[in-house]
């Protein structure tokens, strides 16, 4: 029997423009046996039901409206699945694109694997189709059992390229947080509680970059570098491990952020490197 399979994902104002594309890509799925979740933060119910009116025949879609912070939107649309009988949950990101077997090899990956992270394709405009190798790929290879060490000073599972069975929900407890990394927060929190983590390169999601993004791949600046610093500080702070290294590595990150000359040098170092960097890894580079 196929696994009841949710897709969950929050719509708001800077990505509705973007949520036929979404919705095409749900509709062009190799597996075709899912729900829709949506939670609605603060765009106007009139606006989406416009948008998904036309899709309701192609998939089972609620939508949920609820407006916070990007952390709460999805804890609490969790919350609304809680008592729900479904087993997979695959987040995406309603203005990015999923390739058309995400979800079929998201399902077979998960026969093994209680969370699972797929590779990323960044693009701006079209999607180039020749172009199929993510992000991920150059660093981790095709695919690779992750242990939670991993996660420890870095990331690369998020609300739009990761897929978790729903009942690893039930050993974790969300606090009233506002993590400034709330992907990293929660995934981090699920996987010291999950069995086994598996990326695959194979399993891909076209990431738009646009002006709305919290993080992508631009240049970087002494403005970025300070927030990747004060984003990592907050999210050790809250998740009560701010260990010996970590201490050591915010050390070595505020003595460059403490001098403009060395900000600037350590951003050209960051530039000139041709490295696809982890979430958040740029704090480590020596």
């Amino acid at each position: 029997m196929k696994p009841k399979v949710c897709i969950f994902s929050v719509v708001h104002p800077g990505s509705i423009e973007y949520l036929n594309d979404f919705f095409d890509s749900l509709k062009c799925q190799t597996a075709s046996c899912f729900d829709v979740f949506l939670v609605n933060d603060s765009c106007a119910p009139s606006v989406i039901n416009k948008i998904v009116d036309s899709y309701r025949s192609f998939f089972n879609l609620s939508i949920f409206d609820f407006s916070s912070t990007h952390f709460a939107n999805r804890v609490v649309g969790l919350e609304q699945l809680a008592e729900s009988d479904y087993e997979i949950i695959l987040f995406c990101d309603s203005d990015d694109i999923l390739s058309c077997d995400r979800l079929e090899k998201s399902i077979i990956a998960h026969q093994k694997s209680d969370i699972v992270i797929g590779d990323l394709i960044p693009f701006t405009f079209g999607i180039e189709k020749s172009y199929q190798q993510g992000l991920w790929r150059s660093r981790i290879g095709a695919e690779k059992i992750i242990d939670a060490s991993f996660f420890e000073n870095k990331n690369i599972a998020g609300f739009g390229n990761t897929s978790i069975k729903k009942s690893i929900l039930d050993r974790v407890t969300f606090q009233d947080v506002n993590p400034l990394a709330p992907d990293w927060f929660f995934f981090n929190s699920l996987i010291e509680k999950a069995g086994k983590v598996f990326f695959s390169s194979v399993i891909l999601t076209y990431y738009r970059q646009h002006s709305n993004n919290i993080a992508g791949t631009a240049k970087y600046t002494p403005e970025r570098l300070m927030r990747i610093y004060q984003t990592k500080m907050l999210h050790y702070e809250l998740m009560g491990s701010l260990n010996k290294s970590r201490v050591e590595e915010m050390k070595f990150i505020e003595k460059i952020l403490s001098n403009n000359q060395s900000i600037m040098q350590y951003c050209d170092r960051l530039n000139s490197r041709k490295t696809n960097f982890f979430w958040w890894e740029e704090t480590l580079i020596n």
